[in-house]
């Protein structure tokens, strides 16, 4: 006899969910999606004799869980927004540590997290860096993340003459003190279904830029918890300028990220409860 769970969960949108219902016996099939399905078209026709029938789809952000019941409205009130869990205790606990950045001082240090993946947008952040040294501006681009271009982003850091200013430090099990040391925080992505990196940073009340990706709404208001640009390289520098032009910006986008409710551990119990309910 196959043993009969409570819940199967497929994490993430695509074959983890494919496998949870075709390979588990469960009282209560749960998708889990974590982007902007407006994204992935192509996946519809796969996605849709599945998605007919799991019993709760849960999207990290109430713009996921819209953009899903557009694309399937058989979907609507069968979706739950369940946001990423994020600890602020625990991550100003694991920012604290010795300095990471080797830099001479005196310059801007910059940081992005993320995939190396065309998504996450880092050709961007490449460029926006080339755009601020033709500026005359002192910077240090870091990035931390790995993935399929590292080869293609490292030519473009080399052709546009940044390859000592903009970084790559790959994977780090900690990137937190990194987080904590950066003057400013860039995420310049495509599309996210909601980035935890933001959230992790709101968490250590760093000044923000994000690219104006579909559901950036969900997490930075312009202006208030960040600076929302227009997605392209000269934009980003544009915001960056924002913040090294003005003292009191910088210093009210903190302050504001300082007093943001951020940390939502609350969240789980809405797991519990779609479980519980079954």
């Amino acid at each position: 006899m196959p043993r009969v769970y409570d819940a199967s969960i497929g994490f993430l949108e695509g074959t983890a969910i494919y496998y949870s219902i075709d390979k588990t016996t469960a009282a209560k099939h749960i998708g889990w999606l974590h982007t902007d399905y407006d994204r992935i078209p192509e996946q519809k026709g796969m996605d849709e004799p599945y998605f007919r029938r799991i019993d709760c789809l849960v999207g990290v952000s109430s713009k996921c869980c819209e953009k899903a019941e557009r694309a399937f409205p058989f979907l609507k009130g069968k979706t739950v927004v369940i946001e990423n869990i994020i600890s602020r205790k625990m991550i100003e606990a694991a920012a604290d540590g010795e300095k990471v950045y080797n830099t001479s001082g005196g310059e801007t240090t910059i940081l992005t997290i993320g995939r190396l993946s065309p998504p996450k947008g880092i050709d961007l952040a490449v460029l926006a860096c080339a755009e601020l040294k033709k500026r005359g501006l002192g910077i240090k681009w870091f990035h931390i993340g790995k993935g399929e271009l590292f080869d293609e982003l490292k030519a473009l850091a080399v052709k546009n003459g940044v390859e000592n200013d903009f970084i790559f430090l790959g994977e780090k099990a900690n990137p937190y003190p990194y987080i904590r040391q950066c003057d400013i925080y860039v995420q310049p992505s495509r599309f996210e279904g909601k980035s935890i990196a933001i959230d992790e940073v709101k968490c250590l009340a760093k000044p923000i830029v994000v690219t104006n990706f579909s559901t950036v709404v969900d997490q930075i208001t312009d202006g208030v918890n960040g600076l929302i640009a227009e997605m392209t390289p000269g934009s980003v520098a544009d915001k960056v300028c924002a913040l090294l032009d003005d003292a009191e910006l910088k210093k009210r986008l903190c302050e504001n990220l300082i007093n943001e409710d951020v940390g939502n551990e609350d969240e789980i119990n809405k797991l519990y409860r779609l479980i519980e309910e079954g």
